[in-house]
């Protein structure tokens, strides 16, 4: 988590092959395997789809799968010859990094599943550390380095990027801070149960307010909230706002305390004086400004989506959304290196190939994550509904933007989903 993270988001090929090894281990110490559920053969069909379009195929089988690559092909010029065996994807080399980055994704799923019970609390705690210093390096950068650069030295390669602390897109990073502050607000109010339990009613309002864990973990998600109104970013923003709305109606369901009680109104208390604090001029400006559907991201959406209807079976090819817009696109004064839109990026990228296991992953785990919730007899109940939360939100602000294309925000959700779908808890 903290490499995916650290390395600029992990946006560079260079950070794939120890992100793959890192997840490995993890998964190898954990004992983690798959199960005989949807989940796990979605999940599964996923990586295997992407390797499929790696593989070198006959000029005949290949044109009646993908019959526009042919055209691709020989537009481009690539060394291969169009009756030349070939893969379907139009880009390898971004298929290879793509297909290593959803390894190391379901490889964390399956550890993080692994380990929810006996490690779910410690995992929450670690990310809400990881959340809080990479939201006060966004928050500080221009302060700390007038250059802009991150860490003080590097400037990112994209040309127009924006970065937001140690991530190069802000609406990307945005994305990880939402399901970030999730969790760590799961995780606070599963340690402010634990801490309720063990004392009498008469003194659980002293002891809450008394512990430490409670006090930096409720200063974390107010850090980490304003991070997200700093970024401006008007996607985060809303999957904030998604997803506190989605903790709180499942808290509301299972509240049973005033202490509780007094736990939900300082998450929101301090995320309101945070945004306030925060100076959301900027974000308020641009939200003015324009609607979450301008004319030129409808303008990619058009795109995009003329895009997947040539390539409706197994698409572009995972990770080769740029070479096939950088071709395809009618306007040519500006490159559409994404589709402002998640789901359609994949239609474009993955066709039926991979659009129907990603919709399967959807359904399972939606459906293993509402049976835990409604099991769930301990404190484990937070923990799953602060990443039911953050997977939430992820889910809404993906409708405006491609967040997967950063792999630290693959890795948070895969973290999330672990712990959202691991087996109903009796107690943690």
């Amino acid at each position: 988590m903290a490499w995916s993270l650290f390395a600029f988001g992990a946006v560079y090929p260079w950070a794939a092959p120890p992100l793959l090894v890192l997840t490995a281990l993890a998964a190898a110490t954990a004992r983690a395997r798959p199960r005989a559920h949807l989940v796990d053969a979605a999940l599964l069909a996923l990586p295997i789809g992407m390797a499929l379009q790696l593989v070198p195929l006959p000029p005949a089988l290949r044109h009646a799968l993908a019959p526009s690559a042919d055209e691709f092909r020989e537009a481009v010029r690539l060394i291969a010859p169009v009756d030349a065996w070939a893969p379907l994807t139009l880009d390898p080399s971004g298929t290879w990094v793509r297909l290593a980055l959803v390894v190391a994704a379901v490889a964390l799923v399956f550890a993080t599943r692994a380990r929810a019970q006996h490690d779910g609390r410690s995992i929450a705690r670690w990310l809400g550390w990881m959340a809080l210093v990479a939201a006060i390096a966004g928050i500080g950068r221009s302060m700390l380095f007038p250059s802009g650069r991150i860490y003080g030295f590097w400037n990112p390669l994209e040309i127009g990027a924006s970065p937001f602390g140690v991530i190069i897109n802000r609406n990307h990073y945005a994305a990880w801070a939402v399901v970030a502050v999730a969790l760590t607000a799961g995780h606070l109010f599963a340690h402010a149960a634990r801490v309720g339990a063990a004392v009498s009613p008469t003194r659980r309002h002293a002891a809450l307010i008394a512990d430490g864990r409670i006090l930096w973990m409720a200063f974390a998600v107010a850090v980490v909230a304003a991070s997200i109104v700093f970024s401006a970013s008007r996607s985060g923003f809303i999957g904030l706002l998604v997803a506190m709305a989605v903790l709180m109606a499942l808290a509301w369901r299972r509240m049973a305390g005033r202490g509780l009680a007094a736990g939900a109104l300082l998450v929101l208390t301090c995320s309101a004086a945070a945004a306030m604090w925060a100076s959301p001029e900027r974000l308020m400006d641009r939200i003015g400004d324009t609607t979450l559907m301008p004319g030129f991201r409808a303008e990619i959406w058009r795109e995009s989506s003329a895009l997947a209807a040539r390539y409706p079976l197994t698409g572009v090819g995972a990770g080769a959304y740029p070479a096939a817009m950088g071709y395809y696109q009618t306007r040519r004064d500006v490159f559409f290196n994404h589709a402002h839109n998640q789901y359609l990026e994949m239609a474009v990228e993955g066709g039926v190939l991979l659009s129907v296991p990603l919709l399967l992953v959807i359904a399972g785990a939606a459906t293993a994550a509402g049976r835990g919730l409604a099991s769930d007899a301990g404190s484990y109940f937070w923990l799953r509904a602060g990443a039911v939360a953050g997977l939430a939100g992820l889910a809404v602000l993906s409708l405006w933007e491609s967040p997967f294309r950063t792999p630290a925000t693959l890795m948070v959700a895969a973290v999330a989903a672990g712990l959202a779908v691991a087996p109903p808890q009796s107690r943690q």
